[in-house]
């Protein structure tokens, strides 16, 4: 019985690394983003390189702590959002297997601390037009055209039903 409930506590009290991914929102170009990151990662790090794919925008490295035996497989991935307000911006997100989140944190605030070192503060980001709004504002537009033109009835001049 003393047996089962020690088993049963350390089952429960055993944790594993968490595999959420830490995220930051750039308001850098992609292109930018992703020469940025490569030079950071194979060059500033000496991390190898083992996948990476521009057009889908993810690169596979592997993240060697220093000093440390194990070789940890990671994943950044840079993908276009728009946010709330309509502004478009870029999302990186950023997983590294058995490690803490803040070893993701700290690599991401470094990308970010790279770029405005090398690339200086972020263009305005860009508002997505809403093409729907704007096909209704040219419909409203052709309304308002076709009042003014002559032959159309004027309001006052429309029958009225009483």
């Amino acid at each position: 019985m003393k047996r089962t409930a020690i088993l049963s506590l350390a089952l429960l009290t055993w944790t594993t690394p968490a595999a959420a991914k830490s995220v930051k929102t750039l308001d850098y170009r992609f292109g930018a983003i992703w020469s940025t990151t490569i030079r950071l990662l194979r060059v500033d790090r000496s991390y190898e390189i083992t996948d990476k794919d521009r057009k889908n925008g993810y690169i596979l490295f592997v993240y060697p702590d220093d000093g440390e035996v194990k070789r940890c497989p990671a994943s950044m991935e840079i993908v276009e959002v728009v946010d709330e307000q309509g502004f478009r911006r870029r999302r990186v997100q950023l997983g590294i297997a058995h490690q803490p989140s803040y070893v993701e944190v700290h690599l991401l605030d470094r990308l970010e601390q790279k770029l405005r070192e090398e690339r200086g503060e972020p263009p305005p980001a860009r508002r997505v037009k809403d093409k729907g709004k704007d096909k209704d504002k040219d419909k409203d537009k052709d309304k308002d055209k076709d009042k003014d033109q002559p032959g159309s009835p004027a309001p006052e001049d429309k029958p009225q039903d009483k």
